[in-house]
């Protein structure tokens, strides 16, 4: 835009008054193209509007989230930090009130209690310790035990096919069948004692006597006789020495026979059964055992055995006793020739029918051990006599002097 400017000589000041006045008022007159549309610029006013207004209301409701989450993060953190308080408080609360509850009293037993309880541990580990050393003592004690003692075990713990003495009772054949199984037992348990190379026939003989009771939790008490005794003769004479005194009775001390034979019969293979019964003594009312047993001999090459096996019942049927024993005579270790040495070994055990507690009104447990106690105390007493009366037969008199 351009102006022509009169000038005026006169009064120069007031043309360029009246200049600036129509550069100003230009300004204020609108150009033809910068003039908007009415039309267009109220819709475009409208969309303005409702673009804010949504962007206003996604705003408040980021804000209303927003606001929501911190909320709930709040109360979360109020709730965790109650719970520590109270964690960290409740430790000294609860000291506070024992504290405030325990007595000088309270306070020693407490003091007494906790040297118990370190006296029983210390005893519990002193225990163990103990129970340890025992389990090794007869680790070692088994490792060591004999054939004979082994095969003994063996048969101690085998089940019988008859659990019942009942029912065993009344069956013939399983009771025969029963003896010759200890029959064979006995045999081969004899043989590796009189084994002159791992046996007990392999040591010098000496003059012993040993009767004890193994107690097993479950079968109860067996008594157990061991005998050995060293003779001045040959394998020979011991041989007639073992027949004459198991085909002679002795007159001299009826009142240790054991047994009184009902029937007795000989078999072809040399075997004797007897049916006895047993006289157990004392003032109590029917107490006998009637039993049935085999007796076997064997005369071999390097030795003499006499093997033993008999079953006997109580008379109620509820409990039954087994006895196995077998006499082996064999030459002496040192002397082989001039010497010899007769070896027993004697068992007793009993057993229980099942179920049964009491017999008559009895305990059954007093029962077995009158009966065990009564034949075990005659048995040592017969087999002092003949041990007493194979020394003196065989001129060792002052062997025999030992023997009470």
């Amino acid at each position: 835009m351009s102006f022509v400017l009169l000038e005026d000589d006169a009064d120069p000041r007031s043309t360029m008054q009246e200049a600036f006045v129509m550069i100003n008022a230009s300004d204020e007159i609108p150009i033809l193209s910068d003039i908007p549309n009415e039309k267009h610029s109220g819709s475009a006013i409208k969309l303005s509007r409702q673009e804010l207004n949504r962007e206003r209301d996604f705003r408040c409701q980021q804000q209303k989230e927003e606001r929501l989450q911190l909320q709930m993060q709040t109360q979360r953190l109020d709730m965790y930090l109650s719970q520590l308080r109270e964690s960290s408080s409740s430790p000294r609360s609860s000291e506070t009130r024992e504290s405030s509850c325990v007595t000088p009293e309270m306070q020693h037993q407490r003091v007494e209690a906790e040297r118990l309880n370190k006296s029983l541990t210390k005893a519990l580990v002193a225990e163990k310790k103990w129970s340890k050393s025992l389990q090794s003592v007869l680790d070692k004690q088994s490792s060591m035990e004999t054939v004979s003692l082994a095969s003994s075990m063996l048969m101690s713990s085998t089940p019988s096919v008859h659990s019942s003495p009942t029912v065993l009772k009344d069956d013939p054949v399983a009771i025969r069948r029963e003896i010759m199984t200890l029959m064979d037992t006995m045999y081969h348990e004899a043989k590796a004692t009189v084994d002159p190379v791992n046996g007990a026939a392999a040591s010098i003989p000496a003059l012993s006597c040993h009767y004890n009771v193994r107690l097993d939790p479950k079968r109860g008490p067996t008594s157990q006789l061991t005998s050995e005794t060293p003779l001045d003769c040959s394998l020979d004479s011991s041989r007639e020495l073992l027949s004459a005194m198991f085909s002679v009775p002795d007159p001299v001390q009826p009142s240790l026979k054991i047994r009184r034979t009902r029937a007795k019969r000989t078999y072809t293979e040399g075997e004797i059964e007897k049916e006895f019964t047993v006289d157990l003594g004392g003032s109590r009312m029917n107490e006998c055992l009637d039993g049935v047993g085999l007796l076997r001999r064997h005369s071999e090459d390097d030795c003499e055995l006499v093997i033993w096996a008999a079953i006997s019942f109580h008379h109620s049927g509820k409990i039954s006793f087994r006895e196995c024993s077998w006499m082996a005579a064999a030459r002496s270790a040192p002397s082989t020739d001039k010497e010899s040495v007769i070896r027993v070994k004697y068992r007793l055990s009993a057993e229980k029918a099942q179920g049964c507690t009491y017999i008559n009104g009895e305990h059954i447990d007093q029962v077995r051990n009158h009966a065990l106690q009564a034949i075990g105390a005659k048995m040592k007493a017969k087999h002092h006599m003949l041990q007493r009366k194979m020394l003196i037969e065989t001129g060792r008199q002052d062997l025999a002097s030992f023997i009470t």
